[in-house]
């Protein structure tokens, strides 16, 4: 039996259907498409995100620390169903 505790939100999720969706009030919106770590708050922990700015127009794909996430956002939707 294994010790080992499944990340939440592993599998890479489509644009359409993000597991969290973050928003600062300055115009930012992360959409989590997937985390690769199971704890936040450890350091250099990331998630693959789909974020927009005013400083573009559309959404770009990559890899974010959650820190700045967290930092920054407010966490305005979530869905966890498969």
């Amino acid at each position: 039996m294994s010790n080992l505790t499944p990340v939440p939100m592993r599998k890479t999720r489509p644009f359409e259907r993000p597991y969290e969706v973050y928003r600062a009030a300055n115009g930012w919106e992360w959409r989590i498409l997937k985390s690769h770590q199971k704890d936040r708050a450890a350091e250099f922990a990331r998630a693959y995100v789909a974020a927009t700015s005013p400083f573009i127009t559309g959404y770009e794909y990559g890899d974010t620390y959650w820190s700045e996430i967290l930092k920054y956002g407010t966490l305005v939707e979530t869905n966890y169903a498969e």
